[in-house]
């Protein structure tokens, strides 16, 4: 059983820490497990929060390919649509989201609860999208198919989790640059920082990182499982060379004006906190209007916790409520 380390413990919500202990803690962590094993049989390693939608026969979910503009691609997504009976006919507001998972674990069972809870809560469609098979430019994929999908064009709003945050963050600079109007971006604890720069956690010029290095669910080992598998070392310098360097840390971008509204998320117990706060403040100092909350005592993937943690329902509370003020709901 993975106990909570001594330095965090005190930190951490007595409600998550139970939890942990009685769930997740019983089992071996996904990143002590060879990546290839996962994948054999990733239902076995999956999430307590995983749910399949679709399969369950939920109402209102289905699989869409949506081909990308220039035609060369399609990219699954899968839709979750409100009841016409009660929201009407639509075309909708839609909401496109980004799983976590390190852009290593997950799929589009991630975060079903949270999108089943946005679209039974609001007149919108939510569409997830599972990152690691499809392009950045998904989000515009979306709104070139709204047709398709029963959607608004020109009422998109974009969000992730993590990794998936990362992904949001990306398309919010390239819808700029676009000239694509977004209503909102929701980047809940997202990465700021390249973390393969850093031998020891305390290199990191942000104190949660090393703070926070022994954490539960996410921590330092976990980062360095990652890290490979996203960036290769072989390929590091040819990324570096060829791809923008805010794709892989959020502050490096060099021009955070224009940038739609944003809500930038992070937990109080989590190694990425100061680089995500980090963001924010870059955001804000070049004129973007943002909201940013802090949830105390919790761990990284803490929204995902509805059943047990009151900080993760007062996220997707938060969360509809700047979605509702953002698409004028």
């Amino acid at each position: 059983m993975a106990a909570v380390h001594p330095d965090v413990l005190p930190k951490l919500d007595p409600t998550f820490v139970k939890f942990f202990q009685d769930t997740s803690g019983v089992h071996v962590a996904t990143h002590k497990v060879p990546l290839e094993e996962i994948r054999k049989d990733p239902h076995k390693f999956a999430s307590r929060w995983s749910l399949n939608a679709l399969e369950k026969g939920i109402e209102r979910v289905q699989d869409y390919q949506v081909p990308t503009k220039d035609g060369t691609t399609a990219i699954t997504v899968r839709a979750y649509s409100p009841d016409p009976a009660t929201a009407g006919p639509g075309p909708y507001p839609v909401h496109v989201n980004f799983h976590g998972g390190g852009f290593v674990f997950g799929d589009l069972t991630n975060d079903a609860e949270y999108c089943l809870h946005v679209r039974d809560t609001l007149p919108m469609v939510v569409v997830d999208v599972d990152y690691r098979k499809c392009p950045g430019m998904a989000s515009f994929a979306v709104r070139d198919n709204a047709s398709k999908l029963n959607t608004k064009s020109s009422s998109i709003s974009i969000g992730g989790i993590s990794a998936g945050a990362q992904c949001a963050l990306i398309c919010s600079h390239l819808a700029r640059d676009a000239n694509i109007p977004l209503r909102l971006a929701i980047l809940a604890v997202p990465p700021g920082d390249l973390h393969y720069r850093y031998k020891t956690p305390e290199e990191s010029p942000y104190p949660s990182f090393s703070e926070y290095a022994n954490a539960p669910m996410l921590n330092w080992d976990r980062i360095q499982y990652f890290i490979p598998h996203v960036y290769p070392e072989d390929q590091r310098a040819e990324l570096e060379r060829t791809v923008p360097g805010y794709w892989f840390a959020a502050l490096e971008a060099p021009n955070c004006a224009g940038i739609c509204d944003t809500f930038v998320v992070t937990a109080g117990c989590d190694p990425l906190r100061d680089e995500g706060e980090a963001y924010a403040r870059k955001l804000v100092e070049a004129g973007v209007r943002v909201t940013i909350r802090r949830y105390p005592g919790v761990p990284h993937p803490f929204m995902h916790m509805t059943k047990v943690l009151q900080q993760a329902r007062d996220y997707e509370n938060d969360c509809v409520a700047l979605l509702k003020q953002a698409h004028g709901l």
